[in-house]
């Protein structure tokens, strides 16, 4: 599901935020045009017979996500994203690290099954 949730100020200048809604991720929904289509329609739903500005969308840098906001303003990157992106390419690099958690895994895996607790 890609969850889209619109930050908005109204004209006397109050913030205000609403999920507009859930898509559903599947193989023709994931392209750029299919989301760009689906948001416009929850921001047509949420907004009759508006024009919001849309002046910045966030995504998790995909293409496709890249593709659907181009018309949607400035793009900004998830920094949660990008953190968990930049921390799996670490812990994927360093042997060390990758090896340790493995085993750590290993156990915590090992207690969960057998304690009784």
């Amino acid at each position: 599901m890609i969850g889209i949730k619109a930050h908005y100020i109204t004209s006397d200048f109050i913030s205000h935020f609403h999920l507009l809604g859930l898509l559903p991720v599947d193989g023709i929904s994931q392209t750029g045009l299919f989301i760009h289509d689906a948001v416009l329609g929850l921001i047509e739903q949420h907004f009759p017979g508006e024009h919001p500005l849309i002046s910045a969308s966030v995504t998790d840098r995909g293409s496709n996500y890249s593709n659907a906001s181009n018309n949607f303003g400035e793009l900004w990157n998830c920094v949660n994203h990008l953190i968990n992106l930049a921390v799996n390419d670490i812990l994927h690099q360093n042997q060390e690290i990758s090896s340790l958690i493995s085993s750590v895994k290993s156990v915590v895996v090992h207690i969960s099954v057998s304690s009784t607790l």
